[in-house]
């Protein structure tokens, strides 16, 4: 697809059996791209420099995922399936470190964790094992420095 100018603004094509729609926008590189492959489809959106900004498309086991990233392609959110088929929301920091994870764990138990600049856990909160709520905080090297349980 060409501009009045005769300027490639888009293409639709093939690439190694997967089919894929581009989008370029005036006078910038490719800024959205649309693939359809064997595992299930994807959106892909960049900057005006040509980085990643966001990701929305199929994942591993074919599950559904939104990333985004930061201005310099790093990742900075990650919302949804995992490998083991739950769902989860996970924030990063913009030096690409753990900060937050709300999803399910063991047992299809939801949980909430919270993590320091160097990724390590401070705060906890979820469903154990005997499915009760707890609640535990850490300090800066994981240690646990509280902890509740909501069982009687």
């Amino acid at each position: 697809v060409v501009d009045d100018d005769g300027d490639k603004v888009g293409e639709l094509g093939s690439i190694e059996k997967a089919g894929f729609l581009s989008i370029s926008g005036y006078d910038s590189p490719l800024q959205v791209v649309l693939l359809s492959e064997q595992e299930g489809g994807t959106i892909i959106t960049k900057n005006a420099d040509g980085t990643n900004t966001v990701y929305l498309g199929t994942g591993i086991g074919r599950g559904g995922h939104l990333k985004t990233f930061n201005a310099d392609g790093k990742s900075t959110a990650f919302l949804g399936t995992n490998a083991g088929e739950a769902g989860n929301l996970s924030t990063l920091s913009a030096d690409g470190k753990n900060t937050v994870y709300l999803g399910t764990g063991e047992g299809m138990n939801g949980y909430l964790e919270t993590f320091n600049k160097h990724e390590v856990r401070t705060g906890y909160f979820g469903t154990d094992k005997s499915l009760d709520g707890i609640a535990g905080l850490f300090d800066r090297y994981g240690d646990e420095g509280w902890s509740a349980s909501g069982k009687k």
